[in-house]
């Protein structure tokens, strides 16, 4: 992945926080050589219910072989007010359809300040 690219999803996905259409910051998803999967799942709240701050990291990114995929994916937040601007804004920007991960279970860091916070959970199996 090129630093062009990771700027251009910062931007896409803070332009889609702040129209207040996503629920998760994406499962950031890697497909393996090998066929396997690896996700990072980013829950964004901004309801105030996330209060606990824990310390960062949990992974290594050279835990992602060479020659693996990325991918970014969005999921909407029901009944957001600006969702179809937000699906607009993705769609010009060049955005398709893809497939989440299933992300569920409890979520091994949170982070929060301001009434804001972020769940992160991991997804595959992470060395």
């Amino acid at each position: 992945m090129t630093r062009e690219i990771a700027v251009g999803w910062l931007r896409d996905l803070s332009d889609v926080l702040r129209l207040r259409g996503s629920r998760t910051v994406p499962g950031q998803g890697s497909r393996l050589p090998s066929g396997g999967k690896l996700a990072l799942d980013y829950e964004v709240s901004d309801d105030g219910r996330i209060r606990n701050s824990d310390a960062s990291g949990g992974f290594s990114t050279t835990s992602i072989p060479a020659g693996s995929s990325l991918a970014v994916v969005v999921r909407w937040r029901a009944n957001a007010p600006r969702i179809e601007a937000a699906r607009k804004l993705l769609r010009d920007r060049g955005w398709s359809i893809g497939s989440m991960l299933d992300a569920a279970g409890t979520p091994d860091r949170a982070y929060s300040e301001g009434g804001y916070g972020v769940y992160r959970r991991m997804v595959g199996d992470w060395q």
